[in-house]
């Protein structure tokens, strides 16, 4: 199986899981839907800067999209290690939200910024 069929499954399975539709998910990595729904459909290959978006957003590796591994992990970028361990608490606990509630977080934490 070559890596966009596997990347192709990975990517429809895991936004179906966090039941995002294909035009949130192109709108939270800047794509088109119809870009992603060809990835899906195993139309057009992704570039490296496209998986590790989609990667970066699902909060997967990018050999679990590409099929290299079955353990999904985490995305992890070199920003990761200057974090305080507070600051992974925080992210960890955003990542897990959902997409409604992360945007609630948000605007709750500009609200408080501007005072």
């Amino acid at each position: 199986m070559k890596f966009t069929m596997k990347f192709a499954k990975r990517l429809k399975e895991l936004r179906e899981e966090k039941n995002f539709s294909q035009k949130k998910l192109a709108e939270e990595i800047n794509y088109t839907q119809s870009i992603v729904s060809l990835w899906e459909l195993d139309k057009r290959d992704p570039t490296a800067t496209a998986i590790a978006a989609v990667a970066c957003y699902l909060n997967v590796t990018a050999d679990y999209l590409l099929g290299l591994t079955d353990e999904a992990g985490n995305f992890r970028n070199f920003s990761d290690f200057d974090l305080r361990n507070d600051e992974r608490q925080l992210l960890k606990l955003y990542n897990s939200l959902e997409p409604r509630q992360k945007d609630n977080i948000l605007t709750t934490m500009r609200l408080f910024n501007k005072l």
